[in-house]
């Protein structure tokens, strides 16, 4: 295989490319206006933004912001239509959810095994001495200090 890697404008000058080109840009031209519009706290919500037959899909992290982002729609919409090369016709907010960092599960902790000195104050306050010889020896057979 001798394929030589193609630049970028000789990939545009294909029509299909050209389109999804076309339509990438106006779709982030929409983004940019709509959170320059909304402001600081609605516009870090705002994920992205799909433009299709006339219809802008606003896509948002969650309920809460997509509700108050519902409640702007209409006037958002008279705002953003004359800056964009297309008209919109509506425009639908949808609820993306954006992926959480994975979380660090917590291990189980193994349970301590008693101490030798631990293991001989057991013993010695046992009154039953067979138990009291018993738990004593174990401590000395015990491996750990």
């Amino acid at each position: 295989m001798n394929a030589k890697p193609l630049l970028a404008k000789t990939l545009l000058k294909n029509k299909v490319l050209r389109e999804i080109f076309k339509k990438a840009e106006l779709q982030q031209t929409a983004l940019t206006l709509i959170k320059t519009w909304v402001g600081v706290p609605l516009s870090a919500h705002i994920t992205g933004t799909i433009i299709k037959n006339g219809i802008l899909v606003i896509l948002v992290d969650n309920q809460i912001w997509a509700t108050k982002l519902r409640y702007l729609s209409a006037s958002l919409k008279t705002s953003i239509n004359d800056q964009l090369p297309e008209p919109l016709y509506a425009i639908q907010i949808k609820i993306v959810p954006q992926p959480e960092a994975p979380r660090k599960s917590r291990s189980l902790k193994k349970p301590r095994h008693a101490p030798k000195a631990a293991l001989f104050e057991a013993a010695m306050a046992l009154h039953d001495p067979e138990l009291s010889d018993a738990l004593a020896r174990i401590a000395m057979a015990s491996n750990r200090p």
